[in-house]
């Protein structure tokens, strides 16, 4: 059973990520991920990923074609508790967003229709020289399946008891990627009425210093 103190631990002593990681895939993990690595910095890639916390890697040679199996890996920013403060926010970005791309990888989410594999061979062709065009490209190829991942993380964020500030994240993301033009400060308070509470209990506390 992973505990607060697992994760805090993790936090502080790099040396423990793999092995609070490998603690959480005994746990039990959908059968669509494969492993959960730790890995310092992103691999190359065509953008910059320096802020990146975790990535869903499909495994394309994986035994389950043309299924395909997920990697999730995680990076060392996803272990700063200025953005996951708690263990309840660490395991809402792995399981309710990263697990997610996962599924959408193993249940028909083409890498091809998605994920651009035909955009990067074009970038590394040349063809897309203006990296602006580039990243408009990919942003709009991933759209949809980043804003399911997000509002999964919404559904899941009162259930288990994250941070408020992770919460507003959340929504922020989800209102990028899904396109709402309301206010995401209320759109994300009236999601759920336990953060509500939160909210009310900051204030209260803050009113009587």
């Amino acid at each position: 059973m992973i505990n607060e103190s697992d994760y805090q631990d993790a936090c502080f002593n790099p040396y423990l990520r793999q092995n609070f990681l490998d603690k959480i895939k005994k746990a039990g993990v959908p059968e669509y991920v494969q492993r959960i690595s730790y890995s310092k910095k992103p691999s190359l890639s065509l953008f910059d990923m320096s802020n990146a916390y975790m990535t869903t890697r499909p495994l394309l040679f994986s035994n389950t074609f043309p299924r395909f199996k997920s990697e999730i890996q995680v990076y060392e920013n996803a272990f700063d508790t200025i953005f996951h403060k708690c263990l309840s926010d660490f395991m809402c970005t792995l399981e309710d967003h990263e697990f997610t791309h996962a599924k959408q990888f193993f249940f028909g989410m083409t890498v091809e229709k998605y994920f651009g594999i035909p955009f990067k061979i074009l970038f590394n062709l040349g063809l897309f020289p203006d990296k602006k065009i580039a990243k408009k490209y990919l942003f709009d190829l991933q759209k949809k399946p980043e804003a399911e991942a997000y509002k999964n993380q919404l559904d899941n964020i009162s259930r288990r008891n994250c941070s408020l500030q992770y919460a507003l994240s959340v929504g922020f993301k989800y209102a990028k990627y899904s396109g709402i033009s309301a206010d995401v400060e209320v759109f994300v308070k009236n999601s759920f009425g336990e953060l509500e509470k939160k909210i009310f209990v900051i204030d209260k506390q803050g009113d009587e210093q």
